[in-house]
């Protein structure tokens, strides 16, 4: 009888021991085959499985932070470290086992790309030359490596403030035979959107915009709008160079922009430094002098405002000026002259580094002034003079005065003497000082820009 006890209790702890050991070979495998970096800056594989005893097992991940991770790897990055807690758990028929991980988010780095955290610039020069295909960099522009017909260049995923809007824009030399295209895509809660395209511009072609769209985001003309009321957190690009024959000259690429609208967003440098009055001697057109067509090219009025400012003698080729840049810059699809992104790649035809911007306060409006240059705004709404449902003005300065008003000194190709006199009894045309209120009461933030 005691030596049936001794061997039941001998059994019972081989069968506890046997237990055991089932166990710790569980987390042995898990521990083995789980590989989690420290650090991350960038989503991480999570892996799904793991085999245990010549089964596979399914592994279940826990986040006990999903705003810096969540349970499928996508890592949304903040601007200090954070430590986030990763749990894989795995059940078997007799068996769970959890295994902790901790991991560090890295803070976002100061992309040297990113002019301020609502605009991204990128110079052909500063393109990585390992993500060419068919493509090279000559004289600091992108252009197709001889004798290739197509070739493009894509870029990493770009981290970026979260974002509900992007205006996506180039500067390129093209032509009717030599095209660049544009296409971005954008991730959103961890999944990405199809690639939607600004389509193949050629300086002189019948160029023209075409919508489309995914579950994700849609393109309308000049934007690509996040859907449902989400944001994005991540973008891709891809610029295509293509020519029809090899004969002719190869597209140009300067740089690609993107020019983002994020929701409570404020930039306001400071303009303490700044003179009181700064104006630039714009030349002066009025779209209304174009027969048939002038009371709907405000935005190639403009453009052309900044092209003769830059010393560009469009009169050559038409005593309107603006009549050419118009019929050049046509949004052929949308039937439309105000496309933003035409209009500044068409202003980079002429050999200048032109994008469509993004600004937050006046103050980044004056500082861009005085440091860079003049520009196009969009403004829609009571202008005082008029009402407009939207409309290109060039912004050539602005002017404090000795009690603080302030006043945005413009070129509006609308205004002409049919609103009358200014202050010295001479009929209005196209110069105007607009008060800053009603200013910014109508812009909408959106500049073309020329470097």
């Amino acid at each position: 009888m005691r030596k049936l006890i001794i061997l039941i209790i001998a059994l019972m702890m081989l069968t506890s021991c046997t237990s055991v050991s089932s166990e710790d070979e569980l987390l042995y495998a898990m521990q083995d085959q789980i590989h989690i970096p420290l650090e991350v800056n960038e989503d991480i594989d999570l892996p799904t499985t793991i085999t245990f005893n010549d089964q596979v097992y399914n592994i279940t991940w826990t986040s006990l932070n999903l705003s810096f991770i969540d349970e499928n790897g996508h890592v949304i990055q903040a601007d200090e470290d954070t430590v986030v807690q990763l749990e894989a758990t795995v059940h078997t028929e007799k068996y769970s086992k959890t295994i902790t991980f901790e991991v560090k988010v890295m803070k976002k780095e100061i992309i040297s790309s990113w002019i301020k955290a609502h605009q991204y610039v990128k110079y052909a020069k500063d393109l990585d030359s390992s993500r060419f295909n068919q493509v090279r960099l000559a004289n600091e522009k992108l252009e197709l490596v001889e004798g290739q017909l197509e070739g493009y260049y894509e870029s990493d995923q770009v981290e970026s403030t979260s974002f509900t809007k992007m205006v996506g824009s180039w500067s390129a030399i093209s032509s009717t035979q030599a095209t660049v295209e544009l296409q971005v895509r954008v991730m959103v809660d961890g999944q990405w959107s199809k690639y939607l395209s600004y389509r193949a511009w050629g300086f002189g072609k019948n160029n023209f915009s075409l919508n489309s769209s995914d579950h994700i985001a849609k393109t309308s003309i000049d934007e690509i709008v996040i859907l449902n009321d989400k944001q994005a957190q991540k973008f891709q690009y891809k610029v295509i160079l293509k020519r029809n024959d090899i004969i002719t000259l190869s597209p140009k690429l300067d740089l690609v922009s993107f020019a983002l609208t994020i929701l409570e967003h404020q930039y306001k440098p400071n303009v303490d430094d700044l003179p009181r009055f700064f104006d630039y001697d714009v030349p002066m057109l009025n779209q209304q002098r174009v027969p048939d067509i002038g009371s709907s090219i405000c935005s190639p009025t403009s453009a052309a405002m900044l092209l003769l400012y830059k010393g560009h003698d469009l009169y050559q080729e038409d005593e309107l000026p603006h009549r050419y840049t118009a019929g050049l810059f046509r949004d052929y699809g949308a039937n439309i002259y105000g496309n933003w992104v035409f209009n500044t790649v068409g202003i980079s035809s002429f050999n200048e580094k032109a994008y469509v911007g993004m600004m937050y306060s006046f103050e980044e409006l004056m500082k861009h002034l005085v440091e860079v240059g003049p520009v196009a705004a969009s403004v829609s709404g009571d202008m005082g003079l008029y009402q407009t449902g939207g409309h290109l003005i060039v912004v050539r300065g602005y002017r404090i005065t000795d009690n603080g008003d302030i006043f945005v000194i413009v070129n509006d190709p609308n205004i002409n003497e049919r609103f009358g006199n200014d202050d010295q009894g001479n009929p209005l045309f196209v110069y105007y000082e607009f008060p800053l209120e009603t200013f910014m009461n109508t812009w909408k933030g959106i500049v073309y820009i020329v470097e």
